[in-house]
């Protein structure tokens, strides 16, 4: 299958930076690190071993941080993660950083030009990309050239990280997946991903709801599905609701419910659970990844659930009360995108006239 130009391509020589595309990104949070799931205590020991082991661009066992896309501030929450106090382990992470970032880094930043980041950041809008995260990506960029121009051996452009352009997301602009990739999607999928899939897409909630959802949150005499707080667990704007029980999703529901060995609804074969809602969007993320599929946000589930809705004729504030949106506004994105297809049906399918 061929890459896809966000994807992050180690460069051999240079551990630690990813080409991507037509640029280079100094950036750990990907990679070859993520099948090593333990985690290092605060030994000083350990410590110095995991930026030696980064540096010769060998796979560390420690990926249990959140995203950081700089590798500087990686070891910095590192250290400050596993309270290392050590003054000369924190030299060494220190200067592992300086000489990085001094060194290695700045002899690849000659290929980044505005021409290939507008590039890069159109890509990653195609593909889904929210504006948080192509924004943090352009914060990559330029910080790296902020660096590369205070290196005095370093003949670069000053001010060449003005040219980076800005990126504004378009307002109204709807991604969901089509037909054909759902039914993909679907088949495809173990059980597990297939009981989030449904709940995604039949029942519009977020990642972190299907994670939280259990069959005692489904009434088969009302035809519901309760999002609610739980021990562990407060909805998004502390609000419980309500969400129909589409027929599709309750004959699924009702055809697993006998031999399901959890007290979860999405749970592996083997009856145990996802440990995290990002053990979800990982393996979903994967999976679309595998098929070809271009957008591979689990998020995006919710988004063919609310045009679904809007198509099929639902009332807005309905579909407001079962996505659980705050400001109507926001489920309003579905019926314009609703809107819009009218439009696009009437000009291309009508031809001559009636009179």
């Amino acid at each position: 299958m061929p890459r896809k130009i966000t994807e992050r391509i180690p460069v051999k020589d240079c551990p630690g930076l990813f080409k991507v595309g037509d640029i280079y990104l100094c950036d750990f949070y990907r990679a070859e690190i993520g099948r090593h799931r333990k985690t290092l205590g605060s030994n000083v020991n350990d410590a110095k071993n995991y930026v030696k082991l980064k540096l010769a661009g060998l796979p560390t066992p420690l990926d249990t941080l959140k995203e950081k896309t700089l590798w500087g501030a990686y070891c910095r929450d590192y250290t400050d993660k596993y309270s290392i106090q050590d003054k000369t382990t924190k030299r060494f992470v220190n200067k592992a950083i300086e000489d990085f970032n001094r060194i290695i880094a700045p002899k690849y930043l000659i290929d980044i030009d505005e021409k290939s980041v507008s590039k890069f950041v159109s890509e990653m809008d195609k593909e889904g990309r929210g504006k948080y995260s192509i924004n943090r990506e352009r914060r990559v960029i330029i910080k790296m050239l902020r660096e590369a121009e205070e290196i005095k051996d370093y003949n670069y452009p000053k001010h060449s990280w003005k040219l980076v352009p800005k990126f504004k997301e378009a307002k109204g602009r709807l991604i969901k997946y089509s037909k054909d990739h759902l039914k993909k999607l679907y088949k495809n999928a173990d059980s597990m991903l297939k009981a989030a899939i449904m709940l995604g897409s039949y029942a519009g909630m977020r990642v972190e709801e299907v994670f939280q959802a259990e069959w005692t949150d489904v009434n088969w005499d009302r035809g519901v599905i309760y999002v609610q707080k739980k021990e562990n667990y407060i909805p998004k704007d502390y609000e419980d609701r309500e969400i129909p029980l589409l027929k599709p999703l309750r004959q699924y529901l009702l055809k697993n419910k006998g031999s399901s060995k959890n007290t979860h609804i999405v749970a592996f074969k083997d009856g145990s659970s996802p440990k995290t809602p990002e053990v979800i969007s990982a393996l979903f993320r994967r999976l679309a990844h595998e098929l070809g599929i271009p957008y591979t946000k689990f998020h995006l589930l919710r988004h063919n659930f609310g045009s679904f809705s809007a198509e099929q004729g639902i009332d807005p504030f309905s579909i407001q009360k079962a996505m659980g949106h705050s400001k109507l506004e926001t489920t309003m994105i579905y019926i314009h995108d609703t809107e819009a297809k009218v439009i696009q049906e009437y000009k291309t399918k009508i031809k001559g006239t009636m009179f």
